[in-house]
């Protein structure tokens, strides 16, 4: 999380959003993070989610994998449909960075992995 939630609780709505990406992350997973070859990495990047639900601002703040796994965690953040945020919520954008772990060598409780 790297806007301040103005005392909101934005909990249930992060939930939501980490639940949509993460599955169109794992729908566009390339076959080089899945078994048997099970490659590894992390992919991070930083995005604003707009009143309405839109994503804008993507910059991908780094990234230890090859371009294939790269491009799945963007789309799947690019090719996400997110609600609006939540009413209470006064700011004009939520901004966030996302990190996505692919087979990570050690349990974790990270958010956004995929372990084969």
């Amino acid at each position: 999380m790297l806007s301040d939630t103005r005392g909101v609780d934005v909990g249930p709505y992060l939930e939501s959003v980490l639940k949509i990406v993460r599955q169109n992350w794992y729908h566009l997973m390339p076959q080089s993070a899945r078994a048997p070859k099970t490659e590894q990495g992390e992919v991070s990047i930083e995005i604003a989610i707009l009143r309405t639900g839109k994503v804008k601002g993507m910059r991908l703040v780094g990234s230890s994998v090859d371009a294939s796994l790269g491009a799945a965690a963007w789309h799947a953040i690019g090719d996400s449909r997110l609600p609006p945020l939540p009413a209470e919520y006064s700011g004009q954008y939520l901004a966030l960075r996302l990190h996505f772990y692919y087979n990570p060598s050690k349990a974790s409780d990270t958010i956004l992995q995929y372990r084969d």
